[in-house]
């Protein structure tokens, strides 16, 4: 009778952690910041489904490869609304000659999933530098040029009373 219960409970956890990633997935495409939540769904899903500590590394660095992916999708949408489409797709093109060049040295070397897993976060991670840096070419920002106020002995300082 214990092992039934335990199977049921087992079981309840695992079919409401199903449910609650289906719906983060529904919900990703309306909600900002809900694609961290649907990470932390199917981190949560991983590890109650008793998956291998080798799978559950493999979503961990597939899930960290998101927040690059996050990223450079967000430059992309600059270089989509400034018209500067070009560097988007040397970004992108970038990304996929590294991944299908480290991809196929690693397959032909023998790694495995894990490994894959690590090129593609590492493939994304050069997208979004790379797309960064082209976003530095188009919109300048010198720090040298924020210069203090002209009158910085006539403004009242932090925390005094004085008007």
């Amino acid at each position: 009778m214990q092992a039934a219960e335990q199977l049921a409970m087992v079981w309840s956890l695992r079919s409401r952690s199903v449910l609650m990633s289906l719906r983060s997935a529904r919900v990703n495409i309306v909600l900002p910041g809900a694609r961290e939540t649907s990470c932390e769904f199917t981190m949560a899903f991983v590890m109650l489904s008793g998956y291998p500590m080798r799978t559950i590394s493999i979503v961990l660095v597939l899930g960290a490869s998101n927040l690059f992916f996050g990223s450079y999708s967000l430059v992309h949408r600059f270089f989509i609304g400034l018209e500067r489409l070009q560097y988007r797709s040397i970004s992108i093109i970038v990304e996929k000659v590294f991944l299908a060049a480290v991809g196929i040295g690693l397959l032909l070397l023998g790694y495995g999933a894990f490994e894959i897993a690590v090129a593609m976060l590492l493939a994304m991670a050069l997208n979004c530098f790379v797309s960064l840096n082209f976003l530095r070419r188009i919109i300048p920002i010198k720090l040298a040029a924020l210069k203090p106020s002209s009158w910085p002995d006539k403004a009242p300082a932090y925390g005094s009373l004085a008007t």
